[in-house]
């Protein structure tokens, strides 16, 4: 999926380390920890992105089932991630934020940096630019 291979370690690592077909307590599985379960859940949603090995795009629906097997764990993990990193600009902190908080979590604190910042989306664009992690801890009082 066009992924750094250390990134994608790097994820699977922190979110949980080793890899498990049980639901934790938060309704997450696996080495990525994919939500199928809970407020928002993956379960039955459809994720897409582009396979680099068949120069394709390649739709998958989640399922607890496929979320179990660590091989499919680890796919649709990495789909969700370039999903990520294509809607945060190519930005590695944000897009592995991102992942880490949910995509509308993550609008929600770099929106409201551009409010309290006075800045653009477009300069938070810029990798060197982080004055958006100050705002991480918003999505936490929700």
């Amino acid at each position: 999926y066009g992924l750094d291979p250390n990134i994608v370690l790097a994820i699977c690592t922190h979110e949980r380390g080793l890899h498990s077909d049980i639901v934790d307590s938060g309704g997450a599985v696996g080495l990525f920890q994919i939500q199928v379960e809970g407020n928002w859940s993956w379960d039955n949603q459809q994720v897409t992105a582009f396979n680099y090995e068949t120069n394709s795009w390649e739709t998958v629906t989640v399922s607890k089932e496929k979320v179990s097997d660590v091989f499919e764990n680890i796919k649709i993990g990495c789909m969700i991630f370039q999903n990520n990193f294509i809607a945060q600009k190519y930005n590695v902190a944000r897009a592995i934020q991102a992942y880490n908080y949910g995509a509308g979590n993550m609008e929600i604190v770099l929106n409201t940096c551009c409010s309290e910042e006075n800045c653009s989306r477009e300069d938070l664009n810029n990798q060197d630019n982080l004055s958006w992690l100050k705002y991480r801890n918003l999505i936490l009082t929700f």
